[in-house]
Formats: C-alpha cells, sequence, structure tokens
C-alpha cells in the first residue's frame, strides 16, 4: 500500500468568539433588508436573507469537523477523497510572516477546472515547507495566489 509522506488533520474553518454585540449587528441587518425587500415588493430575496441568517447563526455556534489530509508521492487526500496532483495547475504556500496569517502556513492550490475555487489547506508548523515546495514544483508551476479580497472582508466581520 502507498504510504503517506506526510499527514495531518485540522479543522474545517477557525471558530471565532462574537459578543452579543456581533449577533445583534447580524440580526438588525437581517431585518433592515428583509424590510427593503418587502418595500420593493420582493419576497422571494426576503425568504434568502433569513435563511441566509439562521445559516450564518447556525455556523458561528457549531464546532467545526477535523479534516484528514494526507500528502502521497502523487496526490493529495483529503478526508477519503483523492487529487492527483495532475489536476491542480498552480500551487502557492502562504507563509504566515508573509501573509500576517495568525493560523500558520496555507497551501493554495489552483485546479485545472475553471469553476472551482482556490483549494486552500492549512498546514501545520512541523511540516517542512522547503520539501512540500519541491514535491509540488515537480508536478505544477509555484503561482501566487493572494488571499481573495472577499476572504478579507469576512475575516474582518468575523465569519
Amino acid at each position: 500500500m502507498n504510504t503517506p509522506l506526510e499527514q495531518w488533520e485540522a479543522p474545517e474553518y477557525i471558530q471565532k468568539e462574537h459578543s452579543v454585540d456581533w449577533y445583534w449587528g447580524i440580526g438588525l441587518t437581517c431585518l433592515a433588508l428583509v424590510g427593503i425587500s418587502i418595500l420593493m415588493d420582493n419576497v422571494l430575496f426576503g425568504i434568502f436573507i433569513v435563511i441566509a441568517t439562521v445559516t450564518v447563526f447556525y455556523f458561528s455556534r457549531r464546532e467545526p469537523h477535523i479534516i484528514s489530509f494526507a500528502l502521497y508521492a502523487d496526490k493529495l487526500t483529503i478526508n477519503d477523497r483523492s487529487y492527483p496532483f495532475r489536476t491542480f495547475v498552480s500551487f502557492w504556500i502562504r507563509e504566515p510572516l508573509l501573509e500576517n496569517n495568525p493560523t500558520g502556513a496555507v497551501l493554495a492550490l489552483r485546479e485545472q477546472r475553471m469553476t472551482a475555487p482556490i483549494m486552500t489547506i492549512p498546514i501545520p508548523d512541523d511540516i517542512d515547507l522547503d520539501a512540500l515546495h519541491e514535491l509540488l514544483s515537480e508536478y505544477m508551476d509555484e503561482e501566487e495566489h493572494p488571499e481573495h479580497l472577499s476572504e478579507k472582508i469576512m475575516d474582518r466581520l468575523g465569519f
């Protein structure tokens, strides 16, 4: 059987503590948007806003699932799903000191499918970033994948 070169686990997202004011802000924003949607005679948008707000509240309280990552010589597995390196176009390792990233280094992978988002994977401190870089360089190009503006905004808003 093929043994992994590296394997680790990480939460699916970093859970943040939210104050009561944060919940009030989200709730009041929801009410304002629902009111606007009713005034504009767009009930469907109002229903969407309510569902989105309930979802945000749910995920803000739920504990994140733990995801298993395993790095092999020719593929990456996430839980039970395998991603051969040939399905990726490029990679970028965001180092914590360069990106002011409190969660540590992050591996960003761009898939060949144009509709697929950039996959970001947290890298624990005990993994050798130079060895990881060398391995991935054999299979795909290195291309900077900076944090997207929407990620920065969502982080700033506490999501």
